[in-house]
């Protein structure tokens, strides 16, 4: 499957998860900036319209959470996955896709994301899911 990566997190409970989102979509990444600032648990480090600069912000900043579009022009989220573990290979990944099929899901999944999400639906579930995987609780039950 790739590179080990650390088990565990050492984010301190009292500081805001650290996110970085990539993904093609202005409005969206505007969206999610918006919805995690509002939050309040976590925050935005970074965000890249594309892999290849998801990748290069990943090593910069070391994120917690990296938000993730499947769908990408030019190099997708499944072919930008490995290379953002070896970025950043403590950072948790979150795939959001527009594609809500099972076979989507396991690709994903097998290529290394720790979590798949569609996309459409409320925010509130994926900066849910984003504390419980950067604090090392798990995925979050419903």
């Amino acid at each position: 499957m790739g590179a080990e990566r650390p088990i565990g997190s050492d984010v301190d409970p009292s500081r805001p998860v650290r996110v970085l989102v990539v993904d093609d979509e202005p409005d969206l990444r505007i969206l999610l900036w918006m919805a995690v600032e509002a939050d309040g648990r976590c925050s935005v480090v970074a965000d890249a319209s594309n892999g290849a600069d998801g990748i290069s912000l990943a090593g910069a900043h070391q994120p917690d959470v990296i938000v993730l579009d499947h769908l990408m022009p030019d190099m997708d989220g499944i072919r930008a996955l490995p290379l953002l573990r070896k970025a950043a290979p403590a950072a948790k990944v979150i795939m959001l896709s527009a594609l809500s099929s099972e076979p989507h899901r396991v690709k994903a999944i097998e290529a290394g994301a720790d979590a798949y999400m569609e996309k459409g639906a409320s925010l509130r579930p994926v900066l849910d899911l984003a504390v419980s995987l950067a604090r090392s609780e798990g995925l979050p039950t419903a």
